[in-house]
């Protein structure tokens, strides 16, 4: 039994036998020892595990020395740069990015940078290698130092656009690093996010793609997953560049708009005190969560005497914050109202239904979509 795991991308703990175990293997993609280290070279074991609750596939190692740095030889591929500039083009056109500010998380030595700035985007780059901050500034490109962080932003200036191009896989602290990530964006931002794509790999039996440099092996299912559980909204995720890259373009998720609710919460106050005030002795029946919290909303109103439910459990006790008694309902006889205001949800029809036949009761209004409204048979 393989011993347990924190899943690094949700955090849930497993134990489990791996999928795949490989011993023997390299020690990282860019361990290339010279002549005289070939002695203290060593294999590592790298064993590949699912995450049963997230569905990521990872390998449970610990992440190479090097991870922060982005190790790129885009430079050397013509045919490459081509793509790039091709895609950037299209997404700042599409999105209307043109001057806009963009930030390349992991920018490397400048090479996907400089292609950004040529498509018309106000580009800067961020990078854990000073060599390759400096390898940028080299270059006339804007780039700075440094490894996102959650509790401040990178730069004066929140960006409109971001991208992270085949580094996602190879953070271990993957929640950490997209909040951060968001972070450093204005509402509204969109990004491009690329990993390798693990959907070929299966597809097509790739079985020597596992490498210890690359801690996270995502299918476009388990990469939307992922992007949409850390506060991003997917737009669309396909395979490009010869069917090896997933390349999703994605969405800061905008906040839920509430702004309705403040004048829903008024005016539904408003019509509860204006029908209360007709009266000099009221009922409530309902003694749930909705009566509650409309009740603590009201304040103190003296013309409530009572809240009528049906459940035994509930009588002989109070309502939380207002201390209004909750009785059964055959209170309505016993001690008379001149109204009742039904709060029951989805069982208001009924419960109104039963005060009028059962109990003789008239004057029945029902809460509902914000206000007291007669009710009818």
């Amino acid at each position: 039994m393989h011993k347990s795991f924190q899943c690094r991308a949700c955090g849930a703990a497993f134990r489990g036998e791996p999928l795949l175990h490989y011993g023997g293997m390299p020690a990282g993609a860019q361990n290339f020892p010279t002549a005289e280290m070939l002695a203290e070279d060593r294999p590592v074991d790298l064993e590949i595990v699912q995450c049963p609750c997230c569905g990521v596939v990872q390998h449970t190692s610990p992440a190479v020395p090097y991870w922060q740095d982005v190790i790129r030889a885009v430079g050397f591929s013509a045919e490459m740069r081509a793509f790039r500039l091709q895609q950037f083009t299209n997404f700042i056109q599409k999105f209307s990015l043109i001057g806009k500010t963009g930030l390349e998380f992991g920018c490397g030595d400048g090479a996907y940078l400089a292609l950004l700035a040529q498509a018309g985007c106000n580009a800067f780059g961020v990078e854990h290698s000073a060599q390759n901050v400096a390898a940028c500034h080299s270059k006339g490109l804007q780039a700075r130092q440094g490894f996102p962080r959650a509790e401040g932003r990178l730069f004066d200036m929140p960006a409109d656009a971001f991208f992270i191009f085949s580094y996602l896989e190879h953070i271990p602290q993957l929640r950490d690093y997209l909040e951060a990530v968001r972070a450093n964006l204005k509402d509204g931002a969109v990004g491009i996010i690329e990993v390798p794509n693990f959907d070929m790999i299966l597809e097509q039996n790739l079985f020597a793609e596992f490498i210890v440099d690359h801690i996270f092996y995502f299918t476009k299912e388990s990469l939307t997953r992922t992007l949409e559980n850390n506060g991003f909204t997917v737009l669309r995720c396909d395979s490009v560049w010869h069917g090896y890259i997933l390349s999703a373009e994605i969405a800061l998720r905008p906040a839920v708009d509430i702004s309705n609710l403040a004048a829903a919460k008024n005016g539904s106050v408003a019509s509860v005190v204006n029908f209360l005030k007709k009266f000099d002795r009221v009922a409530v029946w309902g003694a749930g969560h909705q009566s509650f919290t409309l009740l603590a909303m009201l304040g103190h109103m003296p013309q409530i005497k009572y809240i009528v439910d049906s459940a035994p459990f509930k009588q002989g006790r109070f309502s939380p914050v207002t201390h209004i008694p909750v009785v059964a309902p055959q209170a309505l006889c016993s001690d008379p109202v001149d109204a009742v205001v039904v709060i029951g949800g989805s069982y208001s029809d009924e419960i109104a239904e039963t005060a009028q036949s059962a109990y003789a009761q008239q004057n029945i209004v029902i809460y509902r979509n914000n206000a007291v409204v007669k009710y009818q048979r």
